[in-house]
Order: C-alpha cells, then sequence, then structure tokens
C-alpha cells in the first residue's frame, strides 16, 4: 500500500514515474547510503529532493551494513551524490541536516519534533 504510512527503504531503481507516485501518494523514503552501496546501488537523492520529495537518512541492520552511526551515514550521502553527479553543489549541507533530522521525524500533533531536543545548525547558508 503506497502511502503517507509507508516508509520506503533503499529504493535505489525507482523510475521516473515511481517517484511521482511515490510524492503523489506522500510515502517517506529512507536512505541507507552504507548498505546501499554494499548490494544495491544509488538513490537518485538529487532528484528526490528537486521534485519535493523528502527522503531521510538512516542505516540498515548489521547484516548489510558492518556499522550503524548516523553521522558517517550523513557524510557518505553527502559524497557519493557529489561524485557520482560531478557536482560539488549537490545535495548540500543543509538537505544533509534537514534529511538527517526534520525529514525523518515530521512535526506531529502540534508537539515540538524529536529532532529539536539536542541539534541545531550553525553557520551560512553557502555550505556544500
Amino acid at each position: 500500500m503506497l502511502d503517507k504510512n509507508l516508509l520506503a527503504v533503499h529504493t535505489v531503481w525507482l523510475t521516473d514515474e515511481e517517484l511521482e507516485l511515490f510524492k503523489k501518494r506522500e510515502v517517506k523514503i529512507s536512505h541507507n547510503p552504507a548498505s546501499a552501496m554494499r548490494v544495491l546501488g544509488f538513490a537518485r537523492i538529487p532528484k528526490m529532493l528537486a521534485m519535493g520529495l523528502r527522503p531521510s537518512i538512516g542505516t540498515d541492520g548489521a547484516s548489510s551494513s558492518n556499522h550503524m552511526d548516523m553521522v558517517d551515514e550523513m557524510w557518505l550521502t553527502s559524497l557519493i551524490h557529489k561524485g557520482w553527479r560531478l557536482d560539488p553543489t549537490v545535495v548540500p549541507s543543509q538537505d544533509i541536516l534537514r534529511m538527517a533530522t526534520k525529514m525523518g521525524f515530521p512535526r506531529t500533533a502540534g508537539r515540538r519534533p524529536v529532532w529539536q531536543s539536542g541539534m541545531r545548525q550553525e553557520g551560512g547558508s553557502d555550505c556544500h
């Protein structure tokens, strides 16, 4: 059932039509780069962000990734898309931070999201 209650993981082989369907049905996406690179491929994170999809960053289970470190997953998300697209501005640090926080923890029932409890972004807006 493709709807807002589904969290789709990896999503590395989605077509444009499937991405449009995910957007229309508000499907949530978890990007797990260390695991995906080992066995699957690269998710189209720059395209997803450009379309208004809200991929989050996560870690996978120990059976497919030898560590579960969110900072490493954030770093890999930034590097793989810059290298794959040959563009150092793709998926800037602001998007990485949002993917690791807001996009994974949406505001519910007017309460403060979990991600706001201990993280804040510092610095200018020209980081990438």
